[in-house]
């Protein structure tokens, strides 16, 4: 059972609805209460220390944080309730978990061995691989953030640490324990889910040996050890000083993923096969179906997967001996009931007739290139054995960032430089080398962005040639001395951007006489307006076929206020294995703005079906054997 300590004096009774019962503990963020809700449902309530919440802005930040937090599936986690306040107390709430910290544990009983260790490492690392998914860094994975309760162990206050990180720095300026702290962390670099795998391994080393990886005297001397020595995993069991091994490399780039560490705990030599077969809820993956027949034996279990062959009979890769003691409920679940039934011996896997690939959800934007790139993504990931869900047509930038951002959509396609002033308003950058530095500094770690495509799709300040000689127009910058007498048009998104109307006043002084928005799908309109003579300059992009069609005169950006705008896979880090990359990225490599300027004229001239424009594209391009057959699901 867990320690509880009674209450003090100058504890309350209540906070909010809650009663509390006694304290469980405190630290640098707050004290923590065990406390019991109005149907007297144990609860732990963590009180805020004051001077991490100052202003509107720090609640808003953690409101935030906890929003994303509540999205984490709660296997072998501790489930967060809610962030809420009673007066001067801001207060959060989480499952009551009736155990001790593996700190506790291990100082009380010493290191943990055989089948509490093996449920240990792969329950911790199934919680972490969920956190992950759900686009949301632990910061602060610690043996004190792990709780062993009656049914395994649970990980708790993960994400929490980033929004109050200006009030729980050490000296260093890191987030968390240094003991714990990765070595790019060290460095001055972000946090990304490459320094929680770090944390993870020196906790499960503690865990097995009783210290973490690299000591806990002094912090300069700990410092010196994580930046220059090697860890100190030799009194780990051999099952898992491989797997630590790698979790623990000085280069982040280096360690597997949560769910790749998963996947080679159950005993998968190739992950990226192994990746095809599990698919457990919120991002780590079960099989799509198990064969289990009712008088199970060995001679009668069978798992479908890709790694085994149709014309073989493939014997299961080795068996660790704690595997039939690893109870934590996910790991319990069908995707690994093969590894778990047969702890010793080999066990005979044959591949059924079909077997489907692993899932990914491709998007779009709410306009006609975005989801015909989207349907090349799509098209060419099925040809690999993907099984793709399409949502497309989702809405403009603000729409649909937050659905990759949280693991709704797992790729999408961008372009370079209007992402990097929808992330940083502030941005300047105008060239390739400018934009993916203020990327690389603002994308959210659980995002990537893979290679980009010589193919460019830019903003433009468009006139007709009529115009054009009546005003003796060249560049944007010839606009000023007439911008009174043109109503410029364009959509709603542009009238409110930096690179759009904002950016033409601030950069190139012109103020309109007035502007008229249009529908992101009525370009019709919008050019058939600026043909006539109503509008006298249209926003069009670079790829419209119109462009060529009416004779339209593009005028120059010698200021470089349209930045480059490389089309650019943008995915959910966690989504796509190596396969899938690669296929995205040999995408990239052939696409080119002319070719993106013929598929729009099929799609929009033409009237062709966006689905047979892409899959020519990818037979001409060598990435398709054969025509893709239709999704049923889609419209």
């Amino acid at each position: 059972m867990r320690h509880i300590d009674p209450l003090r004096t100058d504890d309350p009774e209540r906070i909010g609805p809650y009663r509390l019962i006694g304290r469980l503990g405190e630290g640098g963020q707050g004290i923590v209460y065990r406390a019991a809700g109005s149907d007297g449902a144990p609860v732990a309530l963590k009180v805020l220390h004051p001077r991490l919440l100052r202003g509107a802005s720090a609640y808003a930040r953690l409101s935030e944080e906890i929003a994303m937090v509540r999205r984490v599936a709660d296997f072998c986690t501790a489930r967060v309730h809610e962030l809420a306040t009673d007066g001067d107390r801001s207060y959060v709430v989480s499952e009551y978990v009736d155990g001790p910290s593996l700190r506790e544990l291990v100082e009380r009983d010493g290191p943990l061995r055989g089948g509490a260790l093996a449920r240990l490492i792969v329950g911790t690392a199934s919680a972490l691989a969920a956190i992950h998914r759900a686009g949301v860094l632990h910061r602060d994975f610690t043996p004190h953030n792990v709780l062993i309760g009656p049914d395994g162990p649970r990980v708790i206050d993960f994400g929490i640490a980033r929004a109050l990180d200006s009030a729980t720095t050490v000296t260093s300026g890191l987030v968390g324990t240094p003991a714990y702290a990765a070595p790019e962390l060290l460095r001055g670099e972000r946090h990304t889910p490459a320094a929680d795998i770090f944390a993870w391994a020196v906790t499960m080393t503690f865990a097995a040996t009783g210290h973490p990886a690299f000591g806990a005297d002094s912090v300069a001397a700990v410092f010196h050890r994580i930046l220059h020595d090697e860890p100190d995993i030799s009194a780990v069991p051999a099952p898992f000083r491989e797997v630590l091994g790698r979790c623990l490399d000085k280069d982040p780039r280096v360690r597997p993923a949560a769910r790749d560490i998963l996947l080679q705990l159950l005993g998968y030599q190739d992950v990226e096969a192994a990746s095809a077969a599990i698919e457990l809820p919120e991002g780590i993956r079960t099989p799509d179906r198990l064969t289990i027949d009712r008088g199970i034996s060995p001679g009668n279990l069978t798992r479908p997967d890709r790694f085994t062959r149709a014309d073989r009979t493939l014997v299961a890769p080795r068996r660790w001996p704690w595997a039939a003691a690893a109870g934590c409920a996910v790991v319990v679940a069908a995707a690994v009931l093969a590894f778990f039934l047969w702890p010793g011996g080999s066990v005979p896997i044959r591949r059924p007739a079909v077997v489907p690939g692993p899932a990914v959800t491709v998007g779009s934007a709410n306009f006609a290139e975005s989801s015909l790139l989207a349907e090349i993504y799509a098209q060419a990931l099925a040809a690999k054995g993907y099984r793709v869900t399409r949502r497309f047509d989702l809405g403009d930038r603000e729409t649909y960032y937050q659905q990759v951002r949280s693991g709704q959509i797992d790729v999408i396609p961008e372009y370079l430089g209007a992402l990097a002033v929808a992330l940083d308003p502030s941005s300047e950058a105008a060239t390739a080398a400018e934009v993916d530095r203020v990327l690389a500094r603002v994308l959210p770690p659980q995002l990537e962005l893979l290679r980009s495509a010589a193919a460019e799709d830019k903003d433009t300040v468009t006139v007709t040639r009529r115009t054009a000689d009546r005003y003796a127009l060249h560049t944007i910058a010839d606009l000023r001395p007439v911008a009174d007498k043109i109503v410029m048009g364009g959509s709603p998104e542009f009238q409110t951007r930096h690179q759009g109307l904002v950016g033409l006043r601030g950069t190139y002084g012109l103020n309109f006489r007035s502007y008229q928005p249009f529908a992101t799908d009525d370009r019709a309109t919008m050019i058939r307006q600026l043909e006539n003579d109503q509008i006298q300059a249209a926003n069009l992009f670079s790829t419209e076929p119109a462009l060529a069609e009416h004779k339209f005169v593009v005028l120059a950006d010698p200021k470089n206020l349209f930045s480059a705008q490389n089309v650019t896979p943008l995915i959910y880090r966690s989504s796509l294995s190596a396969t899938g990359r690669a296929v995205l990225d040999a995408v990239s490599a052939r696409l080119t703005t002319a070719d993106l300027l013929r598929m729009n004229v099929r799609i929009l001239r033409d009237g062709t079906d966006r689905r047979t424009v892409a899959g020519d594209w990818l037979r001409q391009a060598g990435l398709a054997g054969s025509p893709i057959p239709p999704d049923p699901t889609s419209p």
